[in-house]
């Protein structure tokens, strides 16, 4: 616990998500309203990993990007809960609160009710979207957001209005290449992580062809 107060303690720099954007996740009667054709993946609590970084998994099925073609058809009303590229996502149910960053593959996405996405203002903000993430779902960013979360101790809920109130720690000019290491960092991760899905479905194939047939 001393070592969160160290961290907090004392930092004059930091990021307000005051001026950023909240996308809301859809609710699932109004999802279901939509006609099933030319409709975008959705992505739910479960589709968030946060271990060791954060990023979007479909575990049932890859994730289904739609072509340019099939964007233009999606709904006007659907649109304001597709998801960017950068965005950081969170679940507002926890402990823990998942959060997660938008890559290209997941870009397009709508996020479901349970979610909402904090949209960084590019051209201002330096920190990217990956050390949001690792921060929020650190200890420190954890307790940041039980902060502004209702409800009993073992489920907590915060609204997406609560995320704009957030602060950020930034890190300290001796340690501005924090940046670049979470950068890089994320990109090992994930391709450690793509690495790991291609065996298991290797393994998994020459299993089913070896034993497939035996009853």
């Amino acid at each position: 616990m001393e070592e969160e107060d160290d961290w907090n303690s004392g930092n004059e720099r930091a990021l307000s998500t005051s001026r950023w954007t909240i996308v809301r996740g859809i609710y699932s009667y109004k999802w279901s309203s939509f006609p099933g054709e030319a409709l975008p993946d959705i992505i739910r609590i479960e589709d968030i990993e946060t271990d060791p970084i954060g990023i979007v998994r479909k575990k049932e099925k890859p994730i289904c990007a739609l072509d340019d073609q099939s964007r233009k058809r999606i709904p006007e009303d659907l649109k304001k809960h597709l998801v960017e590229e950068g965005d950081v996502l969170v679940t507002l149910t926890g402990p823990p609160f998942k959060c997660a960053v938008v890559d290209s593959t997941s870009a397009g996405l709508v996020i479901s009710e349970n979610i909402a996405a904090i949209r960084l203002e590019k051209e201002r903000d330096a920190a990217p979207p990956e050390y949001i993430a690792l921060y929020l779902n650190s200890p420190w960013g954890q307790k940041d957001l039980l902060t502004y979360a209702t409800g009993a101790a073992h489920l907590r809920k915060i609204t997406p209005d609560k995320l704009s109130r957030l602060t950020i720690p930034c890190p300290t000019p001796e340690t501005q290449d924090a940046y670049d290491f979470v950068r890089a960092y994320y990109r090992h991760e994930k391709l450690r992580m793509e690495e790991q899905e291609v065996r298991t479905r290797l393994m998994t194939g020459i299993l089913q062809k070896i034993f497939g047939r035996r009853r």
